[in-house]
């Protein structure tokens, strides 16, 4: 689970560098409030992306179907 927006490095270059950690995508859900959240996870490449507030049912889902894409 990835916020897009972090204190000390941006959510997407924080996607990057756990990219190159395995040599491997990591299945990434992006959370976010922003309005473009949906465009940013598509470029980030994440399975999903929730829009803060969301609803614990949400992300349980998203969640679930990730740990099935490994």
């Amino acid at each position: 689970m990835l916020d897009l927006t972090l204190p000390h490095l941006s959510g997407p270059e924080l996607a990057a560098q756990l990219r190159t950690l395995n040599g491997r995508p990591l299945p990434t859900l992006v959370i976010s409030g922003d309005g473009q959240a949906g465009s940013k996870a598509r470029e980030l490449g994440a399975f999903a992306y929730l829009h803060k507030p969301f609803e614990i049912e949400d992300l349980l889902t998203c969640v679930a179907r990730g740990l099935k894409t490994e």
